[in-house]
């Protein structure tokens, strides 16, 4: 398993943002990932 894309090796092509929409929680979703928002760092930062 390859993680070079992940640590900074990999081509400027395997990094495009192809899968980009929104959620039906009306959350960004880029690549199968979820984009934190402030709601959700500020209750990371409660927690820490």
């Amino acid at each position: 398993m390859a993680f070079s894309g992940l640590f900074g090796g990999g081509s400027s092509n395997s990094s495009e943002q192809t899968g980009t929409y929104v959620n039906e929680d009306g959350k960004q979703v880029i690549d199968g990932y979820e984009v934190a928002d402030v709601e959700d760092m500020e209750w990371l930062a409660s927690i820490l």
